[in-house]
Formats: structure tokens, sequence, C-alpha cells
């Protein structure tokens, strides 16, 4: 990887940390401020013998800072760099981005050049990217704050809450933006379907709507996982039922289930996926293997990064490989069922009233069971 640059000296670390920890739109409230207090009595020096930790940034590292901002969710940094992109794009901050990934970015594996999804790089580049910014020409770093500042995050779910809305104040803003399919006025987007053009993105877009609907069939937990994304994310046509058709949905909507909200429920299933449909196909097995060696040789682990192994899968499903179907149906009744056990084996151990919540689950899993 050519990663170098580091946002992480102490300046801009601890401006891009007083901004996040003001953030007003964030669900737990004030989450950032509650995690930074825990990670500092954990890791920062004591103020007193027994006493709690150093919780002012003045007196503490960049380099400690920066460790507590490249642990908080990947999808906090991959939704708030999408939004600099978006809203900051007319004073440059988009193109800023591309500049800073085609001279710092790691390949994208399969690809040429360096990647500029932010999806595909780890957080720490992102949080490298953004103290950067934090520090760049005045108008800039300006600007960067207040797209900051109006940021709303949910920690429950992996993204943006229901008001999130532009720095400006814009109406009717789309939640997210980026992505392969452009990002601008998603809601706008709903339900169109691409007449005759065949063209890459169309597959990509179809094959992720497949894989959603695999896990649907393979699970009654991921589908429930999924319709509960729907009812937070999914756009609301005339204020009615939230979409949940994921061919009606744009494919970065789709794209941020799969990556991000998925491995929270089943942290294991893309990679056991991947893993059953090698075992199950040779040549497969080889073309991941060249997928995998490439993204080492960049610093990666794949079987880490969850977006990695998605857009494997979406590779091998769109490209007629059927093992990669039936190992992603096979997974999610594995991993989403075994998630559902665990829980409901913790509540019952731990609590009695939790049963009617607890029966429910379970019989999620009978449901699935043959």
């Amino acid at each position: 990887g050519n990663h170098k640059p580091r946002g992480g000296e102490r300046s801009s670390c601890r401006r891009l940390l007083k901004l996040v920890q003001r953030l007003e739109g964030l669900n737990p409230p004030k989450a950032v401020f509650h995690r930074w207090n825990e990670f500092c009595d954990e890791f920062a020096p004591k103020t007193r013998e027994g006493g709690q930790g150093t919780r002012d940034p003045q007196k503490l590292s960049g380099d400690l800072i920066r460790s507590f901002l490249v642990g908080l969710p990947p999808g906090f940094w991959v939704n708030l760099v999408k939004k600099v992109q978006k809203e900051g794009k007319e004073d440059g901050l988009s193109q800023a981005w591309e500049n800073y990934c085609d001279k710092n970015a790691p390949t994208r594996p399969g690809g040429t050049g360096p990647t500029r999804d932010p999806r595909m790089v780890p957080p720490e580049f992102l949080v490298d990217f953004l103290g950067w910014l934090l520090e760049a020409k005045q108008h800039e770093g300006d600007k960067v704050a207040a797209i900051i500042d109006a940021y709303n995050y949910d920690f429950e779910i992996g993204g943006h809450t229901r008001s999130d809305r532009p720095a400006g104040g814009a109406e009717h803003a789309p939640r997210k933006g980026g992505g392969k399919g452009g990002g601008a006025h998603r809601e706008e987007r709903v339900g169109e379907r691409h007449q005759g053009g065949g063209g890459e993105e169309d597959v990509g877009a179809q094959t992720l709507a497949r894989l959603v609907r695999l896990l649907q069939r393979g699970s009654n937990p991921a589908k429930r996982c999924w319709d509960a994304f729907c009812d937070a994310r999914a756009p609301r046509p005339r204020g009615g039922m939230a979409v949940r058709d994921p061919r009606r949905l744009p494919s970065d909507l789709l794209q941020e289930f799969l990556a991000f909200e998925v491995p929270v429920h089943a942290s294991n299933l893309w990679s056991r996926a991947v893993e059953e449909a090698t075992s199950q196909d040779q040549e497969l097995k080889d073309l991941w293997d060249d997928f995998a060696d490439k993204a080492i040789q960049d610093n990666m682990d794949p079987w880490s990064m969850p977006a990695l192994l998605v857009d494997f899968l979406v590779d091998s499903v769109s490209s007629g490989r059927e093992s990669a179907a039936v190992a992603v149906q096979s997974a999610a009744g594995e991993c989403f069922d075994e998630a559902a056990a665990t829980v409901v084996a913790s509540a019952a151990a731990n609590s009695e009233d939790e049963a009617p919540a607890v029966d429910e689950v379970a019989a999620d899993v009978a449901a699935d069971s043959p």
C-alpha cells in the first residue's frame, strides 16, 4: 500500500475528535463523547493513583487520539467521507479526495490504479484524509468542519439517522452520497428499472439485489434484519411503507446493507460463504487466491474486510458461478441462525423477563431448521 500521510498529527486529530464528540445527531446521544471517556479510562494515563484516565485531548498524544478515532465503526467514517465528497464538491473537496487517493490509496484488487472507494480503504486512511483536510487552507478546513457538524449517525443500525441533512439545510437531501450509483437524488431513482442497457453497473446492481434475496431465503433472522434495515434506511414513497424490494433500491444502499449491516449480526457470514464456494469450485478457488494475493500486496486482509468479500461474491455470482450463490444462501442459514441462537441462550441465562422476545427469535431459528 502507498498510504503514508498522517492527518494523525496531534492538532488535526484533536480538532477532528472535538468535532465528532460534539455531534448532536448521534444515536445513542453523545455516543462518541461517552466512548471517548471509556477509552481514556482504559488506555490513557491516570489523572491520579486509582483515578480515571486523562480525558483532556490537550494532554494526550496524537497517536492515542488517532487510535480512538480509528476504532470507531468503519461505517461511521465511510459515510462521513462520502458526505464530505458530495456536499463539498463545489468547494473542491471531492476533487481533493480523488487526488489524495490517487497519491496514497492502495490498488483495488483485480483493478488498475488506486481505489477511490471509501469502503475499500482502512479506517486509518479515512481518518488521516479528514485530518489532512482540516489542516488545509482556511476555507477548506472550515467547510469540512461545517459538514462534520451536520453529520448524523446511528451506531445501533450502522448508518445515518432519518434527519440527516446537508450543512446547508436542504429540505430533500439524499441520505447518503457517493457509491457506484452517483448518489444524487436517490429517492428520485427508486423504482427505476434500467431499460435495455445491460451495462456493468446494471449487472452489479442486479447481483447485489440477488445476494439480498439469497440471504432472505436462507434465514428468517436475515429477512428480519433486512426488513428492519429498510424500515430505518430505505425511502418511503409518498410517506408510506419503506421500500423493501432490493430490486427497487439503489446499489449503494444494498452495498451498505451487505458490507456493513450484515457483519454486525453475522460477523463471519461472508468469509464462510467464500470458503464454501471456493471449496466446491477449483477454478473459483484459483480466482480467489489471485484476488486475495492482490489485496495482501496492498496491505489489506481480504478475510477481515466484508466489502472485499462481498465484491468477490458479486463478481462470482454475476459471472454465472452458482456455487457462490448456493454458498451465500447456505452461510446465511448457518451464521444468522447461530447468532440468533446465541441471543436466545444469553437472554435465557440473564433474564426471565426477556421470554417473549426470546421466543420470537427462537421461532425464527425453528422455522429455518430442517
